[in-house]
């Protein structure tokens, strides 16, 4: 599987694992996910480059997206 098939994967994840506020903290994620919290930073950086408006709840302890109005 090439690098960029991984990522792709791991943003689908992490997108679905967002949607229902259930990432948990960024070491459960990077865990989770078995990457380095700098991969997992990485990633996190190319979601919201394309637009991705995902910030950390310490309330929720997960990613979440927000909603800009």
């Amino acid at each position: 599987m090439s690098k960029l098939s991984r990522t792709i994967e791991s943003m689908e994840r992490i997108h679905m694992l967002i949607k229902r506020r259930a990432t948990g903290t960024p070491n459960e994620l990077s865990e989770r996910m078995e990457i380095s919290k700098a991969s997992l930073h990485r990633i996190l950086d190319v979601m919201k480059e394309l637009g991705a408006p995902i910030e950390y709840s310490a309330v929720d302890q997960s990613y979440i997206y927000i909603l800009h109005m």
